[in-house]
């Protein structure tokens, strides 16, 4: 890779070109000491005076306002400072918006934050100011003793990076925050330059060196000395390469300080450099008055058998190195981004994406761009990403976008290939907002397989199936190869990872590979192709750990057990085996799904499976054998089940050990038992107390209800009772017994009325209607008749004639008078039948009722009496609980519970 410039032969400035800034990747303005404001488009290489600036206006630097910040097309905005210590708000169109007195002396350094909410100025007065977009000053940052010849913001914009002497400050915007400072170069500082893409900060001095550093002021690399002082620097928009500048020099160098190329153009210092927007261009300001620019070409990429090699900024060349031949694409458009990878060589240019296929170099497919600036081309094996400015976009290789990724706080144009990874179904970028350092130095994907190789410490490290992870862990380290220290130099980066062979390069540029074995993707291919057996056998073969360890995991991925059971038996883990068999044991599918991710420490999604499918039982002693306390006792309470499973467990388990429980959930969890458990037990001792007590009751006299509700139910029984009763007993004796009750009552209804007076009236009515009417005058005043005139007949021939008639009525009104006297009877009688056969009638009816109506009886009372005594009995429950042990008032003995999980792991193997 390097540059290829070019520049006018006359210079179209006409003094010093101070300042360079793109607005596309076709447009450059410059401006310089001669008050010109010059646009320059590189399509028709033509340049255009927008307009003069000033006459007391000397520019030292030109930034754009960042694309992200800018409205429609055409309204870009610039920063331009000046020598007199002002800094102006310029339009495209050379229209000065405002200018501000910044600094007393001239600005040396000036630039808009990555968000473009501030401004940053630095001069010779040795202030370093913070301003607002719109111009008004926010703070004064920092105060140097001598001139700050160059500030950055830093990548989040928190911090600024300003030069001091020799030394480096960075400076963080929080007041009362302590800055960092350390020696950068032997001599003056001259130009930083702080990456957004990594962080790595770049510096350039006197000395004729430059230098990398990382945020932390450790120096990463250190050039030789160069001829001239460095007097511009700047990093690609992607940050892997960057550009130096010095006296007739332009150096094009890797992220890692290495040289790519070096070109010596005549155009005298460079004073300053600037990147276009896709990482392609860099355009330069030089001493002589020319813009000098360069294209970044001969960029080669290899796979397998393919090499592809940039020859021009329209051009490709491939080749085959199998069979030597040779196909040249060329394209209309400037090449911008391609990358080949995975069997497709995918191209893009300012307007357009081209797709090859490495079978057919002919017949591309072509897509075209909205957006013309692609800073990041990541391929898979389906599908590809770019990222541009406005976003990310998915295309597959027909040539058809499937997805466009967002987030919150995304920023595309500092994604890079270092902070993105894709593959087939995920997508993952490292967080701008909250990145985190790690120890690994650089990583690379197989192209094939899914195996990953990384430097750590300048070691290689391979892991031949991290898909490990999420099958069991401890599985991962069994799996890794290591390569010893010295081998790859200091801060190496690995290039690619094709087949076996791994290529990494050195920090001095130079290329080194080297290969693994080549058994570990023989393997990858017998389990994508489901030859189990086979892979078993290789493996035998072998006889290498780690590919054991890799069958064991891939086998697990796949559910194969029988081959994991073989595998993890080969590298000596008997615990796993065991466990695999327990698994294979379990009676449901859904069971050994759960207890596949419980192997790979995944309890989140055992539980969910375990819960979906209704197995809560499973699910808390899932928690309960990895002594998951809390969230076993959360999921027994939220499903109110097995509550006191948990209680007893963690009892046991407190008792084991001998500690308290101060674990305040299950202290809570133990009090709210023990009250549910005294209101259960008064109920079911209600319960049991109303079947006891009926029984008693029952014998002693069904207590004071059952006496009442045996009176009445007594009275209604009678009545029925006499009714049907009567009836028999009319039919079988009451004729006998009516003629002699009849006489006596007769009797004593005379002797009655022969007291009373019925003389008279018994003479006349005993004539006249003993035979008819004996009821009705009984019934309707004998009581005033007798008084008037029976005293004389009663005395005479009451006797006779009460024989006499009572036989005859008897006779007569046998029938009738049984009926009057039986119910006159039932009434009068009855009552001490009642009192007499009660007792009998409870005995007999009780027991029936007690068996009958207890229940009814027992929920009606048992209800009221709840009601009435249930606070008592509860007081009284709590009272006595008080002197008894929690575990024995919840029924918590260990046998019980041991008895009670058996009876759950009995149910689920029972057939459905």
């Amino acid at each position: 890779m390097r540059f290829k410039t070019s520049f006018t032969r006359d210079p179209k400035h006409k003094d010093i070109v101070t300042c360079v800034a793109w607005t596309s990747p076709d447009d450059v303005f410059s401006t310089g000491d001669d008050h010109q404001l010059l646009r320059w488009n590189l399509v028709t290489n033509e340049s255009n005076k927008v307009a003069d600036l000033p006459a007391d206006l000397f520019p030292t630097s030109l930034k754009m306002l960042p694309r992200s910040q800018q409205g429609k097309r055409g309204s870009e905005l610039f920063l331009l400072t000046g020598a007199e210590g002002k800094f102006y708000l310029l339009t495209s169109n050379g229209r000065i918006e405002k200018h501000v007195d910044a600094h007393q002396g001239a600005i040396l350094s000036g630039c808009w934050s990555h968000d473009g909410a501030g401004i940053l100025t630095a001069g010779e007065d040795g202030f370093v100011k913070i301003w607002s977009r719109a111009g008004m000053l926010r703070s004064t940052l920092a105060q140097s003793p001598i001139p700050v010849y160059s500030a950055v913001w830093s990548p989040d914009s928190e911090a600024v990076l300003y030069t001091s002497g020799k030394y480096l400050v960075i400076k963080p915007l929080q007041p009362n925050s302590k800055a960092t400072q350390f020696l950068a170069h032997e001599g003056l500082v001259l130009k930083v330059d702080w990456s957004p893409a990594h962080g790595l900060i770049l510096t350039a001095a006197e000395d004729c060196r430059y230098r990398l550093w990382d945020p932390y002021g450790r120096m990463m690399f250190n050039s030789s000395q160069q001829g001239y002082p460095i007097t511009a620097i700047a990093w690609s928009p992607d940050g892997g390469a960057f550009a130096v500048g010095s006296f007739n020099t332009l150096r094009l160098c890797d992220r890692a300080g290495w040289s790519y190329s070096l070109e010596k153009p005549n155009v005298g210092s460079l004073l300053d450099l600037a990147w276009s927007q896709d990482g392609t261009q860099v355009a330069a300001a030089c001493g002589l008055g020319h813009v000098l620019f360069a294209h970044v070409i001969e960029k080669r990429l290899e796979w397998k058998n393919y090499e592809a090699t940039v020859t021009s900024r329209k051009a490709i060349a491939l080749r085959n190195v199998t069979n030597d031949t040779w196909e040249k694409l060329e394209f209309r458009d400037r090449i911008i981004k391609l990358s080949l990878n995975y069997g497709h060589l995918v191209v893009i240019t300012s307007s357009q994406c081209y797709i090859y296929s490495t079978r057919n170099w002919n017949t591309p497919i072509i897509v075209d761009l909205r957006e013309g600036t692609i800073s990041l081309l990541l391929q898979a094996h389906r599908h590809f990403l770019m990222a541009s400015p406005t976003g990310l976009s998915i295309y597959s290789y027909e040539g058809k976008q499937t997805a466009s990724p967002k987030w919150g706080g995304m920023k595309p144009e500092l994604i890079n290939d270092h902070r993105a990874s894709l593959s087939n179904d995920l997508l993952a970028v490292v967080d701008q907002t909250d990145s985190r350092g790690v120890m690994v130095q650089s990583i690379a994907w197989n192209d094939s397989f899914p195996m990953l190789a990384a430097l750590q410490n300048s070691r290689l490290i391979v892991w031949l199936y991290p898909a490990a992870v999420f099958s069991d862990i401890e599985l991962l380290t069994r799996t890794a190869l290591e390569r010893g220290e010295g081998e790859f130099g200091k801060n190496p980066i690995l290039v690619s990872f094709t087949g076996n062979m791994i290529t990494c390069r050195r920090s001095d540029g130079s290329m080194l590979t080297t290969s693994i074995s080549p058994h570990p993707t023989i393997l990858h291919g017998y389990a994508l192709a489901n030859k189990w057996n086979d892979a078993t056998r290789l493996c035998r073969l072998v006889k290498d750990d780690a590919l054991w360890s890799c069958l064991a995991a891939m086998s697990l991925a796949a559910r194969e057990l029988n081959t994991a059971e073989i595998a993890y038996a080969a590298v000596e883990m008997a615990d796993k085996v065991e466990y695999l068999q327990y698994i294979k044991g379990l009676p449901s599918k859904d069971l050994r799904s759960a207890e596949m991710y419980l192997l790979a420490r995944n309890t989140a999604e055992a539980e969910r499976i375990l819960l979906q499918n209704g197995l809560i039982f499973r699910a808390i002693m899932m928690h309960l054998f990895s002594y998951r306390w809390d969230q076993a006792l959360d999921l027994a309470v939220k499903h109110k089940t097995h509550v006191d499973t948990v209680l007893a467990a963690r009892k046991r388990y407190c008792e084991k050990f001998d500690v308290e429980e101060r674990n305040p959930k299950f202290q809570k969890a133990m009090q709210a038992m023990a009250k549910e458990g005294v209101r259960e037990q008064a109920k079911e001792g209600v319960r049991e107390q109303a079947k006891e007590g009926l029984r008693e009751r029952a014998k002693e006299g069904v207590t004071e209800r059952a006496k009442e509700g045996v009176r009445e139910r007594a009275k209604e029984k009678v009545r029925e009772q006499a009714k049907e009763g009567v009836r028999e007993r009319a039919k079988e004796g009451v004729r006998e017994r009516a003629k002699e009750e009849v006489r006596e009552q007769a009797k004593e209804e005379v002797r009655e009325r022969a007291k009373e007076g019925v003389r008279e009236q018994a003479k006349e009515v005993v004539r006249e209607q003993a035979k008819e009417e004996v009821r009705e005058q009984a019934k309707e005043g004998v009581r005033e008749r007798a008084k008037e005139g029976v005293r004389e007949r009663a005395k005479e021939g009451v006797r006779e004639q009460a024989k006499e008639g009572v036989r005859e009525r008897a006779k007569e009104g046998e029938g009738e008078q049984a009926k009057e006297w039986v119910r006159e009877q039932a009434k009068e009688g009855l009552r001490e039948r009642a009192k007499e056969g009660v007792r009998e009638q409870a005995k007999e009816g009780v027991r029936e009722r007690a068996k009958e109506g207890v229940r009814e009886q027992a929920k009606e009372g048992v209800r009221e009496r709840a009601k009435e005594g249930e606070g008592e009995q509860a007081k009284e429950g709590e009272r006595a609980s008080e002197g008894k042990d929690v575990e024995e008032i919840l029924n918590l003995k260990w046998e019980h519970i041991q008895a009670k999980i058996a009876a759950e792991y009995a149910k689920e193997r029972e057939p459905k």
